[in-house]
């Protein structure tokens, strides 16, 4: 997976990963398997469950 800030992670089934609180939460598939994932959220009920950003370009990979 990769990650917004260009932070590249292998996972392997039932592996486990952590978006910290305030980050951008958006990943992306950059490997040749096709995946499935279950995401759990923890939220401060005092907070806003979304907060929007402005879209980035994306990065181009050559």
């Amino acid at each position: 997976m990769e990650f917004d800030d260009g932070h590249v992670l292998r996972l392997r089934t039932g592996d486990p990963f952590l978006i910290p609180s305030g980050a951008i939460h958006n990943a992306r598939n950059v490997g040749r398997v096709t995946t499935m994932m279950l995401s759990t959220y923890v939220v401060d009920e005092t907070k806003p469950l979304v907060t929007t950003y402005e879209d980035r370009p994306a990065k181009s990979r050559l």
